[in-house]
């Protein structure tokens, strides 16, 4: 379902390929009544040979828009948020990448338990005491970063997914 969402997001989204969204339900819609008693009709035209050579070039030139458009919203440029970079694929959430120059590595989120024992003698012992979990974040290449919120993964990437809206 949340692929289905994904995908008319994207479709809303291109509102300069309303062309090739119309063709794309076209076909679907010849797809579905090809089932039907209605397909099994035939009508004859008679075109001469440069209009069917146009009609399949307008034909080749939508799919052609289409593939550029998705092609060039695949290779948007990393944008930061929260102390990393972030690429956006077309369908799902925003990927984190390392910040460092260069790097491009996908980060990787350590998820730290608290001290299942900690001494708490004072009530200052019992401000010091953690009893929720930590995150860590960590390139392959250049270890632990720094300057990042301490949340989960999953909760930085809806964000950014908002953000980048």
């Amino acid at each position: 379902m949340k692929k289905l969402k994904e995908l008319l997001d994207l479709l809303v989204s291109m509102a300069k390929a309303w062309p090739t969204i119309i063709s794309i339900l076209l076909v679907i819609v010849a797809a579905i009544t090809g089932f039907s008693k209605f397909a099994s009709q035939s009508i004859t035209l008679s075109l001469p040979i440069w209009a069917l050579i146009l009609i399949a070039a307008l034909a080749i030139y939508l799919l052609g828009k289409l593939f550029q458009f998705i092609a060039s919203r695949r290779k948007g440029p990393l944008q930061h948020l929260n102390g990393l970079l972030w690429k956006t694929p077309v369908f799902g959430s925003p990927i984190a990448v390392c910040p460092r120059k260069g790097c491009g590595c996908e980060v990787i989120c350590k998820e730290i338990p608290p001290a299942p024992y900690q001494y708490v003698a004072t009530v200052n012992d019992l401000h010091k005491a953690r009893f929720e979990y930590s995150y860590e974040y960590e390139c392959p290449v250049h270890g632990v970063l720094n300057g990042i919120p301490n949340e989960d993964i999953s909760l930085l990437s809806k964000k950014a997914k908002l953000a980048f809206k």
